[in-house]
């Protein structure tokens, strides 16, 4: 008699689990078939995929059939970390170090120029709308980074290879370290706080370390395990420990999972090997990350944004271009990377995100403006951006797509 509560509060608990577990499980389903679907649909009608993709999460997402809620959708953030963890990690295994020192002060000058233009086109033309020298360098800086994902499936599905190719992974890599700095400048400058830029180092320092030192540790392992096979175990067990590592000691995981695949394939005999084997996943991790990303878009925002928004998209497009045109005269880039590289670098996404929350926190009275001018661009940006990237690789000639369409 006393027990029966019990008993049937254990079994409403055991049916409730079950149900979520099944909810997720039943999400995990809807985003891989229907997203792969809709990313084939949009290959066929000569889009990236990548654009299907995120359609299929606004699709599904609150914005518009809501099959899956807002805060059912938040329980997704480890897949989400997890995954662009391991795309950073692949971006930082295509930085091979002979061939980034031979490119030398092109890569340097290029990568700065780039940067440093968005930002300084985003906040001139702010500044002139809007007449508000906060606001309008907060936007400026998160304008500089570039997101990694959207410019790594595209040049994977267009399965592009060549110089061009490897020097846009090239700066992409290197472009969310000063994404990170300009934007600990910006606050500093703005006399937020003192030891922001140090706290900034902090993050970059720390990640930097931590994917060195596991890259090292798995180079160690492979000179002990002769099968390729077994070592995918310690590579992903590997980068899951930087991803766990960075979030609890505050380094930037984005960073820390480049700084592994770099370590580990400029080291490691088999790190081609074993990027090769990791390439298997990279399909149903792909699929799964912007089938999310799309489900966080809301189209209503982009009505919200204005002509603000709109200048801020223009801006970062520009100074992109411009800024890869005149990094690439002084760095005596080739002629095909200061016409088109600039096009690669228009995606959005990641870094970007949470360096909006960080200005939330830290401008409350400004968190509603910036987010949805920010967030708003970021959908253009994810829209527009696979676009540009296909058409820099194929203005560049690396591009194989075509050789599959005749076959």
């Amino acid at each position: 008699m006393i027990r029966a509560p019990r008993v049937s509060f254990v079994l409403a608990q055991s049916v409730t689990s079950h149900v979520l577990l099944m909810n997720y499980l039943t999400a995990l389903a809807v985003f891989l078939i229907v997203g792969y679907a809709l990313g084939r649909g949009a290959g066929k009608i000569h889009l990236p995929e990548v654009v299907g993709l995120i359609l299929c999460g606004v699709l599904v997402g609150p914005s518009a059939l809501g099959l899956f809620s807002k805060s059912f959708l938040e329980n997704f953030k480890v897949i989400e970390i997890v995954a662009l963890s391991f795309i950073a990690y692949q971006i930082g295994g295509e930085l091979d170090l002979r061939q980034v020192h031979r490119e030398g002060k092109a890569l340097g000058f290029v990568v700065f120029f780039q940067a440093f233009a968005a930002y300084a086109c985003v906040a001139g033309l702010v500044w002139l709308w809007s007449k508000d020298i906060v606001f309008s360098t907060l936007l400026a800086a998160t304008a500089v980074a570039t997101a990694p994902a959207s410019v790594k499936a595209v040049l994977d599905e267009s399965r592009a290879q060549g110089p061009f190719t490897k020097f846009l992974y090239h700066v992409v890599a290197i472009d969310d370290f000063f994404a990170v700095l300009f934007f600990a400048l910006t606050l500093s400058i703005l006399g937020l706080e003192g030891h922001i830029v140090l706290h900034s180092v902090y993050e970059i320092v720390g990640a930097l370390c931590i994917g060195t030192v596991l890259g090292f540790g798995i180079y160690l392992l492979q000179r002990h395990h002769a099968q390729v096979e077994t070592l995918l175990i310690y590579e992903v067990g590997g980068l899951l420990l930087g991803v766990g590592v960075s979030l609890t000691y505050g380094f930037s995981y984005l960073i820390a999972g480049m700084m592994f695949g770099f370590t580990l394939v400029n080291l490691s005999r088999q790190g081609r090997n074993l990027f090769a084997l990791s390439r298997s996943l990279e399909r149903v991790i792909y699929v799964i990350f912007f089938v999310l990303i799309g489900t966080q878009f809301e189209l209503n925002a982009i009505l919200k944004m204005g002509w603000i928004g709109f200048l801020y998209v223009i801006g970062r497009a520009v100074g992109k271009f411009v800024g890869v045109k005149i990094g690439g005269t002084i760095g005596r880039a080739p002629g095909v990377i200061r016409s088109y590289l600039g096009a690669g670098l228009l995606p959005q996404e990641g870094v970007t995100i949470g360096l909006v929350y960080v200005i939330g926190g830290r401008y409350p009275q400004l968190s509603q403006a910036v987010t949805a001018v920010v967030l708003s661009a970021i959908i253009i940006n994810e829209i527009i951006g696979p676009l540009g990237v296909r058409w820099a690789v194929t203005k560049a000639g690396e591009a194989r797509f075509q050789e599959d369409e005749k076959e």
